[in-house]
């Protein structure tokens, strides 16, 4: 694969990336409390499962873009901390003062005084705090990948699967013995692997070579990777779910063993099917360009749609619905996005 294609793949997967998680913060609209027996609740929760590897897939997106760089100093490590650092706390004031404000809190002292005295940030805010920690150990990271030491690194990504990924999931399953999770849980502590790992992962997924693989039956067999992981996801949640009484999102989380799965072919279908293949790559790069905005001001734009527009997915067969009003929500991001990007100062911040 050339340099620029496999440029166009992390592009192309960050824009997918981007909509899903709207996609599956659109879903989650209803989700604890709608009959868990009806057609609407499976609905939010087949898109809510497929949707739900946007997250790895930035992080792994990030590190096959940052780790592939020759250098990495201190000083670039600082100023990537710093800036999404910046972004979030901007969003955090951004947030707060909206909550507040529908609260009827109008005096500013006193929003002030909320900010200061309820810590609440938007839901969505801590992906940019855990991606800031892990470039504030860039450097750390960096430097053991560019001594090219293969078998540390496959040690490395060997402790994340087992202990962000396989002991979680076997902990979660139902008819797992409590003396047997009693022997898992001491390990749980080393599940902070976890983002660092896809972080890394996806740096070595891109790496893999291409050429010389049966190309139909690589796609081929990572589509059905895809549908089944996501499948899977979908009928364990409603099983476990009917079994309990009430939603369960247990197996939503990034590090269960399905959504594990179906990222990282994900990842790599993009990469097959953008192989050798030339796109627009000014269109994809500028869509590109407002994922980040879209991922930050998405929650906003879901509550404004639901209040003023009366765009409820539930006001209509959600099988339509969701898809449909999820990109309508990515689309205005984006615009927001693109065009703010164009506004000096602002445009290196985002």
């Amino acid at each position: 694969m050339s340099k620029t294609n496999k440029i166009l793949s992390l592009e192309i997967t960050r824009i997918l990336a981007s909509f899903m998680i709207v996609l599956a913060h659109t879903s989650a609209e209803g989700w604890y409390y709608t009959d868990l027996h009806s057609d609407s609740w499976m609905a939010m929760n087949v898109y809510d499962s497929f949707a739900r590897i946007g997250l790895p897939l930035f992080f792994m997106i990030s590190g096959a873009a940052i780790l592939a760089k020759q250098e990495i100093t201190v000083r670039y490590t600082l100023r990537k901390t710093s800036r999404l650092l910046a972004i979030y706390f901007i969003f955090y004031i951004f947030y707060t003062c909206g909550d507040i404000g529908f609260n009827g809190v109008k005096n500013p002292l006193r929003i002030l005084e909320r900010m200061i005295t309820v810590y609440k940030p938007c839901y969505h805010l801590w992906y940019l705090i855990d991606l800031s920690l892990i470039y504030l150990l860039l450097p750390f990271i960096h430097n053991e990948i560019k001594t090219q030491n293969r078998k540390t690194i496959h040690y490395y990504l060997l402790l994340f699967v087992i202990f962000s990924v396989f002991l979680p999931s076997l902990s979660s399953l139902s008819f797992i013995s409590p003396v047997l999770k009693s022997y898992i849980r001491p390990f749980l502590a080393l599940q902070g692997l976890g983002y660092i790992g896809y972080f890394v992962l996806g740096w070595y997924l891109s790496g893999i070579p291409l050429e010389g693989k049966n190309k139909k039956l690589s796609v081929l067999i990572l589509l059905i990777a895809v549908i089944g992981s996501g499948l899977a996801t979908a009928f364990i949640t409603r099983a476990i779910s009917i079994k309990t009484g009430e939603p369960d999102e247990r197996y939503y989380t990034a590090f269960s063993l399905f959504v594990f799965l179906e990222a990282i072919s994900f990842f790599m279908l993009i990469r097959f099917i953008t192989d050798k293949i030339n796109g627009n790559e000014k269109l994809i790069n500028l869509i590109s360009s407002g994922t980040l905005f879209v991922y930050l001001i998405h929650p906003f734009l879901i509550i404004e749609c639901k209040r003023h527009l009366n765009l409820l997915p539930s006001s209509y067969n959600l099988w339509i619905s969701l898809p449909l009003i999820s990109l309508a929500i990515w689309i205005i991001g984006e615009i927001m996005g693109i065009i703010t990007k164009k506004i000096p100062v602002i445009n290196k911040l985002l």
